[in-house]
C-alpha cells in the first residue's frame, strides 16, 4: 500500500486498513472518536455476533471497550448494550472509550459477569464473551507462562485455572433465559482455552450448538472434536493478525 492511502477490508465491513507506520492517532477521525484502532482478529467477535438494530446485548468482559463500541456501531447506536467489567482501572478506560465514541446505547456496569443474575435480564438475546485468557496469541503477552522459571507443570496449572474460569463463565452466559447467540473469543493459541472449553460446555448444555461463519476464512478450529471446524482461528503467519480464536454458539429452536 502506498503512503497516505487506505483500503476497506474484504472480510469485515467498516474495517479500514492503513499502511504500516501510519500514525492514525494524529488524525481528526481518531481524535474525535470516529475511528478506533483494533487488530483485525479482534474485530471478528462483534461482526459475528451481529446483533440487529434495537437488540439487547451484553458485552460480558467489556474493557477496554473496542468490541463494545464496534457492537454499538453495528447496531446503529440503537437498542441497548450492557457492558460489564470487574476491574476498576480497566472500567475507567471502558467509560472513556464509550464517551469518546459517543455511544448512547451503552450502559456500563462495574461488575463481575458471574454475579450478574440472568433472571434480571430476560430481554438479552445476544452476548459477547471475551474472558481473561493467557494472551498467548499476542507477542510477549504469555511470558508469565513461558518465561524464565516456568515449567511444563506450572504452565499446565495456569491453563487449568484459566480454562476452569472460562468454562464457568461461558456456562453462565448460556443461563440467560432468552439468549439466542453467544460469541466466545480469546487471544490465546492454547486449545485448553479454546476448543476444549467449547467442547466441554456444549457437552453439558445440549440446547445449544456451534454454528459456522466466515467460510472464506481458511484457518479453522483444531480437529479436537467433530464440530471444531466451525470455529475460527487466526495467526500472524497466515492472517497478519494476533493469535485469536472465535466460536459462535446458538440456541437450538
Amino acid at each position: 500500500m502506498a503512503p497516505q492511502t487506505f483500503q476497506q477490508d474484504s472480510d469485515i465491513p467498516n474495517l479500514l486498513i492503513f499502511p504500516p507506520g501510519t500514525n492514525v492517532t494524529q488524525t481528526s477521525l481518531y481524535q474525535d472518536g470516529a475511528v478506533f484502532l483494533q487488530d483485525k482478529a479482534s474485530c471478528v467477535p462483534a461482526f459475528v455476533l451481529d446483533p440487529p438494530a434495537g437488540s439487547s446485548v451484553i458485552d460480558a468482559c467489556a474493557a477496554p471497550g473496542n468490541k463494545t463500541t464496534h457492537l454499538a456501531a453495528i447496531m446503529g447506536d440503537t437498542g441497548h448494550i450492557l457492558a460489564c467489567d470487574r476491574d476498576a482501572k480497566r472500567f475507567e478506560t471502558l467509560n472513556s472509550m464509550i464517551s469518546k465514541a459517543g455511544a448512547k446505547c451503552v450502559t456500563t456496569q462495574l461488575a463481575d459477569f458471574l454475579e450478574v443474575n440472568p433472571k434480571d435480564h430476560s430481554e438479552v438475546e445476544y452476548i459477547l464473551l471475551d474472558p481473561s485468557c493467557s494472551g498467548s496469541g499476542i507477542i510477549n503477552r504469555d511470558e508469565h507462562l513461558t518465561g524464565a522459571g516456568t515449567t511444563k507443570e506450572s504452565i499446565k496449572r495456569r491453563l487449568r485455572s484459566l480454562s476452569g474460569f472460562q468454562y464457568k463463565i461461558l456456562c453462565h452466559a448460556l443461563k440467560f433465559p432468552n439468549v439466542r447467540r453467544i460469541v466466545y473469543s480469546t487471544c490465546s493459541v492454547y486449545p485448553e482455552e479454546n476448543e476444549l472449553v467449547i467442547q466441554a460446555v456444549l457437552q453439558k448444555n445440549k440446547s445449544f450448538t456451534l454454528v459456522g461463519f466466515m467460510p472464506q476464512w481458511k484457518q479453522r478450529g483444531l480437529p479436537i472434536f467433530e464440530e471444531a471446524s466451525l470455529c475460527l482461528r487466526a495467526n500472524p503467519e497466515e492472517n497478519g493478525t494476533t493469535g485469536f480464536f472465535v466460536a459462535k454458539i446458538e440456541r437450538l429452536i
